[in-house]
């Protein structure tokens, strides 16, 4: 299955271009539903800090169940109710919801914020439950900061769709993650957080607010977080219905007799490992800021982290960074990995030509890195992505069959061959 793993002896992606036509569909479509409205504002800078960081213990039965790094989704002048849709990848008998105001330029404000059981078109199955701030159902998180709910007594199963619905009634900078693969609701100016349905809501393709929602484990169940931290091809760009390569590795790992392990996607289209993205929604905001940028906020910070699934580079190669400043980035990447305690795998790059930006010299630089990845020796173990969805014989092109059409981005079917390449044993 194309992995290795080596044991420690102690403890694209979304390409940087889009096709025009597409950059343009998503931008008309984010501005439009959000009432587009320009403010003139210092620039956040997206390095959070926890309001209540103590409930951010390592050490705890807590784990992540679900999360999605924040970017900045623009100027937008917004008050509403949104309605989130998530699906959890492990179980719980409790479970707490982290807000976040990461980019916002004022005070994020939260009213009557609920958790329900939830079908795909966001009517509530049951009844919802209220989510407090210290026993209150209002609160308000200032700019930069994210607090976590307190607990919900809640037996949560895996792969179970939530919808968490809140009010928003001041307009504030949108902190969310622009590509869902999941259609959650909104209205605008209105406030039906205890509608049992989303009859005349607006679809929008992104989550709004939320980073996290962590779930407490009884013995029999989970108690490990992995965090899959990449590019477009983490976040699943062409992929549909849950068909990401994190999707059918978590489904794998929950198959497993009496599976000790989370997968939550920390991907980013766009994303690239050196360099943030500009503040700037003309210029590809939602891009988000780098991976060594954000390996705190997203990474080290959820609760019972014990794996990272690192892949990530081609939008780097595509801005003409060299091999050596990759690999060079790679090296603090896990550096503060094993320095946390945590181990780290690795996937190749996959090849591109044909892809709008492809070079030969580019495909030499992609080459080299996954020489290094998969030789080097530096992480605690490697999947060869790569090598799962190129031609056979020919390194430099996907497979057609994996193909969605771009020449980059597998469809669900590559998705799919890339989860099925993770050797299970790696978690071991």
């Amino acid at each position: 299955m194309n992995n290795r793993v080596r044991k420690r002896k102690r403890r694209q992606p979304r390409i940087f271009k889009f096709g025009f036509s597409l950059i343009l569909v998503v931008i008309v479509v984010l501005i439009g539903l959000l009432a587009y409205e320009k403010i003139h504002s210092a620039v956040p800078s997206g390095k959070v800090t926890s309001l209540n960081a103590a409930k951010h213990d390592k050490s705890s039965s807590w784990l992540s169940t679900w999360a999605a790094s924040p970017v900045d989704m623009g100027n937008h002048k917004y008050t509403g109710t949104i309605r989130n849709m998530l699906v959890t990848t492990v179980a719980g008998d409790s479970l707490r919801v982290n807000f976040t105001n990461a980019f916002g330029d004022s005070d994020l404000q939260v009213e009557d914020a609920r958790l329900a059981f939830a079908d795909i078109k966001g009517k509530v199955i049951g009844h919802s439950v209220p989510i407090t701030f210290n026993g209150k159902s209002t609160t308000t998180i200032s700019q930069g900061k994210e607090l976590l709910s307190d607990t919900i007594k809640l037996t949560v199963p895996a792969r179970t769709r939530l919808a968490v619905t809140f009010y928003t009634p001041k307009a504030i900078e949108q902190t969310g993650h622009w590509l869902a693969n999941e259609t959650s609701y909104i209205t605008i100016g209105t406030k039906k957080t205890r509608s049992p349905d989303t009859k005349g809501w607006i679809d929008t393709p992104s989550w709004w607010f939320i980073d996290s929602i962590d779930v407490q484990a009884s013995e029999a169940r989970a108690t490990k977080t992995i965090v899959a931290l990449g590019d477009s091809l983490t976040d699943g760009f062409y992929s549909t219905n849950e068909g990401r390569y994190t999707d059918t590795l978590m489904n794998r790992l929950n198959s497993e007799k009496g599976n000790e392990w989370s997968l939550v996607n920390e991907g980013i289209t766009g994303n690239q490992v050196l360099t943030d993205s500009p503040t700037n929604v003309a210029k590809n905001t939602y891009f988000g800021q780098s991976a060594l940028s954000r390996l705190d906020r997203d990474v080290f910070n959820r609760p019972g982290l014990k794996d990272i699934l690192l892949l990530e580079g081609i939008n780097d190669i595509n801005t003409r960074v060299s091999a050596n400043k990759i690999i060079e980035s790679y090296k603090k990447i896990i550096n503060q990995a094993h320095t946390s305690g945590v181990r780290i795998i690795a996937g190749t790059l996959p090849p591109f030509k044909g892809y709008s930006t492809w070079s030969a010299k580019k495909d030499k630089v992609r080459q080299k890195v996954n020489h290094w990845i998969l030789t080097s020796g530096a992480f605690d173990g490697t999947v060869d992505f790569a090598k799962v969805l190129a031609i056979s014989g020919n390194s430099e092109e996907l497979n057609p069959i994996y193909d969605s059409g771009d020449h980059l981005h597998p469809n669900n079917a590559g998705y799919k061959a890339m989860g099925d390449a993770v050797n299970l044993s790696m978690f071991k």
